[in-house]
């Protein structure tokens, strides 16, 4: 069973006895959950001093670290423990693998339904975690909170490494790394419709390098051209150079969502990416 700790698990309530929902993202041996939300689900007070995270619901009292998955627990039964991964922090703010529900009681009866010590159940909603696999050459990158951007790194046209160096982020989130782009974000996207769009970003350590566009395949479509599909804001794909970046607006194919993955393709460099949750 999932979440097993406490001294009197909650029980299943019915599908009309749903509270709310709770969004959960999708990890590994468990989702993640944040802890503002898990103290919402449980009643619970929190806090963060430093290192320490508490969480206070019912009289009991459990204490984590950033870092690590040890926990003590002053409820029944009382003891040290251990979570199924390490408590984290991010832009996003403090993660519990969602076991750490189950210090105060509550139960997951299903993979998309997790019951309170209150008895009242919640929908889960496990979110994709945005995340980058395959290439060492790909980084995922959180530029500010709430945003996620990959960087890709590719050889120059004559072959020396890593020479070009491309961020992609969804085109919606631009203003929070550029305020001062807000009003053409928003002109662009009016235009767009219901169309999805990433903003790219390309530079180079040596002048009048090539960029070889990039490829996208949204999960479970056609790729695009590598070419195809960008409209250029500033500068020139064929002459990037330290002082000379290339700013361009890449449109996804028609249906995609930023809420699944995405794989992105420079050259040899790939990632796969989903940018929103």
């Amino acid at each position: 069973m999932l979440l097993a700790w406490g001294a009197a698990q909650a029980q299943p309530a019915s599908d009309g006895d749903v509270a709310g929902t709770v969004t959960v993202m999708d990890g590994d041996p468990q989702p993640w959950i944040r802890a503002a939300d898990l103290a919402r689900l449980l009643g619970a007070e929190w806090v963060v001093d430093g290192e320490t995270v508490v969480l206070r619901a019912d009289g009991a009292v459990l204490t984590g670290w950033i870092g690590s998955p040890d926990i003590t627990f002053s409820g029944r039964p009382a003891g040290e423990r251990s979570l199924s991964a390490p408590i984290r922090r991010d832009a996003d703010g403090v993660w519990f693998p969602l076991d750490a529900a189950g210090a105060f009681g509550a139960a997951r009866v299903a993979d998309d339904r997790l019951v309170a010590p209150s008895g009242r159940a919640f929908a889960l909603r496990i979110a994709p975690a945005a995340r980058v696999r395959t290439d060492p050459g790909a980084t995922l990158l959180r530029p500010a909170p709430g945003t996620v951007a990959v960087e890709l790194l590719s050889p120059g046209g004559d072959g020396a490494p890593d020479v070009l160096a491309a961020w992609v982020t969804d085109l919606t989130m631009a203003p929070l790394l550029a305020p001062w782009a807000r009003a053409a974000v928003d002109a662009a996207l009016a235009d767009a419709g219901s169309a999805r769009a990433l903003l790219l970003v390309v530079t180079s350590l040596r002048p009048e390098q090539r960029h070889p566009g990039l490829s996208l395949r949204p999960d479970g479509m056609a790729a695009t051209d590598p070419g195809a599909r960008h409209e250029t804001l500033l500068g020139s794909p064929d002459a990037i150079g330290p002082d000379a970046p290339w700013v361009a607006v890449v449109w996804l194919p028609t249906g995609a969502r930023l809420d699944q993955p995405i794989e992105i393709r420079a050259r040899a460099t790939r990632a796969t990416v989903t940018f929103r949750r």
